[in-house]
This record gives C-alpha cells, sequence and structure tokens, in this order.
C-alpha cells in the first residue's frame, strides 16, 4: 500500500485542521479507504516518507518556514511546484515535533529519507527540537491551529552542512561524514531507524542501509 498525501494534511490531524484536505491521508485509513475489512495479520512493516526539509502550501502553519534567497534556492534545486497547479511550495526545516507526530500517527516501524541531495549546497541546517508558544518551550505540538500559529520554533545551533554531491552515493557509508550526522540526529527525533535515503530523481539514485 503506498499514501499519496502527507500526514499532516489528514482530516484528522487535528493540529493542522481546517488546513488540510477532506479525506485521511494517514495510515490507519488504508483498510477503509480500499474496502477491506481490518485484519491486523495484514499489517506489515509501516515506512513513513520524510524529506529532507519539508515544504506546505496554502495556510498551513508553518513555524519553521526558511524564507529569503535560502527558501527560494532549497526551492528550485528541489523543483517545489505543485504538480498540477505550479504553485510555489513553501519550504521549510525539519519541525522535530512534526516529525514525532508524523512517526506515531502512521505507526512506523522505520523512515526514509528523500530528497538530501537539495540539501547539498547549503553550509547549515536547522532542526527545532522544541517551539516557543506565549514565551513558554513546548515538546509537543499544540492541540489547535490558533496556537500552533503563534507558536515559534526553538533551534539548536545549526548543523553543519556537508557541501558535496550526494546524488552518487549508493551506501550509507559513502555519505559525507555531516550528511551522516545530520541523518542520525532525524532518526533520533523520530524514534524509529531510517533505512534508506534517495538523493536524486532516478529509481537508481538511492542509498540505502
Amino acid at each position: 500500500m503506498e499514501g499519496g498525501q502527507g500526514a499532516f494534511l489528514s482530516v484528522d490531524c487535528g493540529v493542522s485542521y481546517p488546513c488540510c484536505t477532506s479525506s485521511i491521508t494517514t495510515s490507519n485509513a488504508v483498510f477503509a479507504g480500499l474496502g477491506l475489512p481490518l485484519v491486523p495479520e495484514w499489517i506489515g512493516p509501516i515506512v513513513g516518507v520524510v524529506k529532507a526539509y519539508q515544504t506546505a502550501v496554502g495556510n498551513h502553519p508553518m513555524p519553521t518556514l526558511i524564507g529569503g534567497e535560502v527558501e527560494e534556492r532549497i526551492r528550485q534545486r528541489g523543483k517545489e511546484f505543485g504538480a498540477t497547479t505550479g504553485r510555489p511550495r513553501h519550504c521549510c526545516w525539519i519541525n522535530g515535533l512534526e516529525l514525532v507526530r508524523g512517526v506515531w500517527i502512521n505507526g512506523c516501524t522505520e523512515i526514509v529519507i528523500t530528497k538530501l541531495d537539495v540539501l547539498d549546497e547549503e553550509p547549515a541546517i536547522p532542526i527545532a527540537r522544541a517551539l516557543r508558544y506565549n514565551n513558554y518551550e513546548i515538546h509537543e505540538l499544540p492541540s489547535t491551529l490558533e496556537e500552533y500559529l503563534r507558536c515559534e520554533p526553538v533551534y539548536d545551533q545549526a548543523m553543519s552542512g556537508w557541501q558535496k554531491d550526494t546524488s552518487g552515493v549508493s551506501k550509507f557509508s559513502n555519505l559525507p561524514e555531516e550528511a551522516w550526522n545530520y541523518l542520525k540526529q532525524l532518526e533520533i527525533i523520530a524514534g524509529v531507524p531510517i533505512t534508506g535515503v534517495s538523493n536524486g530523481p532516478q529509481r537508481d539514485q538511492f542509498c540505502v542501509a
């Protein structure tokens, strides 16, 4: 089974409602979505697909929005434009709280990181491990969209970028050290292993553990 939209576009996600689609896009909709009975024995590994940075469109809350020339550079490198509308997508640094919630709500047993190569030219890559709401640091997503729109990111010191071409790498062990460090941080935050990394648009541009 393969899902086609991000977890935070799901109508039941809560924190992004009503800035979402009209259906359930998380893994727990797979049986109803396919007209199947709920048979637990049919559930195998659930693989979460996570971009190396985040994107959003419309009014979705985006506390880690990059902005400026850096965002435009990532948008162009990643070809972040709507497939149907051509509308530019907003590009954001990883929001650790969304990563944790996305893994949890989908029951992911592992994750795959995509578009790592889009960050190849970046000298520094922040990760938001927490958010600030009403001057308080919070470590879980708020309950409502109204609260979420008032949150600001809390960044640790930005991670060093690798500034090397990763598009031809096919093994984790051959990734630049800085890229490997970035992936390890995402793995720690997610709480599940990263078992693959996509580093280009072609099928053979894939790095396995």
